[in-house]
């Protein structure tokens, strides 16, 4: 929603990865949909 970059990315490499450990955006607190995406 508010959007700031979330997951920066080269082909399949992750290079930036911006998720709260709850699974939502660390600026505005939107839920991401998503498997694997907090760092637990």
């Amino acid at each position: 929603k508010c959007g700031k970059m979330l997951i920066r990315r080269s082909g399949y490499l992750i290079l930036e990865k911006n998720i709260q450990p709850d699974g939502s955006c660390p600026k505005c607190g939107t839920p991401v949909a998503g498997i694997g995406l907090s760092d637990e």
